[in-house]
């Protein structure tokens, strides 16, 4: 399918993220002649400065901002109004302006307006128009481990609601970060428009000796990098404290940390590293890593640490480091635990688990140098499928 001429992105509400979209976008293989406009709603004023400036200089990307208010957007059913009310001033653009696709960027909040009869009659000209987007989280397909009731139902209630938004002939297309779920989609309901997606990585070009140098750090040095927002849901305490443990070498184990503490953590986080500075080498950098920095971190590691707790979607700390050819170190359940097995490119270990996770981060480091290439290029190979000259591909 050729690419089209001219797309709506819609993004019902602007987050951290969503300049990243609109870049993967424009950087899309075959889409270099393509128009996009972006019709948007935003929480704060500072967020649609930011969207501003952005498009200035890329006169292939339009701006229609939605006159409406979406609300914090915190809980389920606060974000269903909120992007209802996008939806609906989308819906006039639709009826006004004529695009040859229609990309939702978070397509699983509105798939419930699609589902329900008595609101497709309200959004016609999306029905029309066929809507293609990307599904940002599992839908419940991939339930957690011993869910409980509530889980269980809304699990139900997910499929149904994706069920009943691919029979409506509204939805073109519903693309998974997770492949296993995008698996599970396709046998539970019998169809092949449920595909993989992609989140997208700009991997910028970076020498590793000289992001070594840059560090500090010895030929010879095995480096763990932490890195991102340091919060519990990454399980950063943990592990370091498991690191601690581990019987690695000393003199040559460093850690480099990277990224603000969450609120609440930055006194516990401190005595961590305190507790790991006494052993290893720690280098921490207290502060939000700019994107043009971030290559060195990742070409300078050996591992990437991430062990989300209770996690089952992507990472984009993984994804980089995958990009620069780390091995990983990751807790099983969900797309994390997936891509490292597929790809052969670290160790699933349990936080929980001291001794497994001491061989395992011994094994990783060391590892002789025909293997640890093996890996790297393993890890390539998964983190091209993350390329963002690849994102629009998963809306066609």
């Amino acid at each position: 399918m050729s690419a089209p001429r001219k797309v709506l992105l819609a993004d019902p509400v602007v987050v951290s993220h969503s300049l990243l979209y609109y870049e993967a976008a424009l950087a899309s293989a075959g889409f270099e002649e393509t128009e996009f406009t972006v019709a948007a709603a935003v929480q704060r004023e500072e967020d649609w400065d930011r969207v501003t400036e952005f498009s200035r200089s890329r006169p292939r990307l339009k701006l229609r901002r939605l006159d409406v208010d979406p609300g914090r957007c915190l809980g389920r059913w606060e974000c269903w109004r909120g992007f209802g009310r996008s939806m609906r001033a989308i819906e006039q653009i639709l009826r006004s302006d004529r695009f040859d696709l229609v990309a939702y960027l978070s397509l699983d909040v509105v798939l419930v307006y699609f589902a329900i009869a008595a609101f497709r009659r309200h959004i016609r000209a999306h029905c029309q128009a066929g809507v293609a987007g990307a599904l940002f989280r599992d839908n419940g397909l991939r339930p957690p481990a011993n869910p409980a009731l509530k889980a269980r139902a809304r699990s139900v209630m997910d499929l149904w609601i994706l069920r009943r938004a691919l029979g409506s002939g509204g939805v073109r297309k519903a693309a998974f970060l997770d492949p296993w779920c995008a698996d599970r989609a396709r046998e539970l309901l019998k169809t092949d428009r449920c595909g993989y997606g992609v989140d997208p990585v700009f991997a910028g070009p970076c020498d590793p000796g000289a992001a070594r140098a840059q560090f500090g750090l010895a030929r010879d040095d095995f480096v763990f990098l932490l890195f991102g927002l340091l919060s519990d849901r990454k399980g950063i305490l943990e592990s370091l404290a498991r690191l601690r443990e581990a019987p690695l070498p000393a003199a040559k184990t460093v850690l480099l940390v990277a990224g603000p503490a969450s609120p609440g953590l930055q006194r516990q986080l401190d005595l961590e590293l305190a507790a790991a500075a006494r052993k290893y080498r720690v280098i921490r950098h207290d502060r939000f890593i700019q994107r043009t920095e971030m290559p060195a971190y990742f070409a300078a590691a050996d591992c990437a640490v991430c062990l989300y707790k209770d996690f089952s979607g992507s990472s984009s700390v993984l994804l980089h480091a995958a990009t620069y050819g780390n091995t990983a170190l990751v807790c099983p359940g969900g797309a994390m635990e997936d891509a490292v097995r597929k790809y052969d490119f670290g160790e699933v270990v349990r936080l929980d688990d001291a001794e497994g996770f001491s061989v395992a981060v011994a094994r990783l480091a060391g590892l002789d140098d025909a293997t640890r290439k093996g890996m790297a290029e393993r890890a390539r190979t998964y983190g091209a499928t993350m390329d963002a000259r690849r994102f629009m591909s998963q809306f066609l």
